[in-house]
């Protein structure tokens, strides 16, 4: 992607957090949306290579989603969460393959702990 595809897009992300934030804030967990060089950060930490698997909770505008995959991370050994659905379409886009579920990581723990 080109430096002129890449900052629109940004820009693109980020007014979708805007919006989605303005609209319920309640229903966006972060202040600010992740930036490419956090979830850089993140994809390094983990040591995030092909062969890994992924569970994201509050994937957001995908940017660490963005960072796993540019690790190597096949989107089909991922699993998105994130609760706010205004989020799901870009986030399949970025990740086709990829588990992508409209859900709260608290519900989704409480439902796992429950199914044993």
């Amino acid at each position: 992607m080109n430096r002129a595809k890449a900052a629109f897009a940004a820009i693109q992300d980020a007014a979708l957090f805007a919006r989605a934030t303005l609209a319920s804030p309640s229903s966006v967990g972060a202040g600010i949306p992740s930036s490419r060089f956090s979830g850089r950060s993140m994809a390094n930490a983990a040591n995030a290579t092909s062969g890994c698997s992924v569970l994201e909770l509050g994937a957001g505008t995908g940017a660490f989603t963005k960072e796993f995959l540019a690790a190597g991370v096949a989107a089909s050994d991922m699993i998105l969460v994130e609760r706010d659905v205004r989020f799901m379409p870009l986030l399949r886009k970025l990740a086709p393959g990829a588990q992508v579920l409209a859900d709260d990581a608290f519900a989704l723990a409480e439902q796992w702990a429950a199914s044993g």
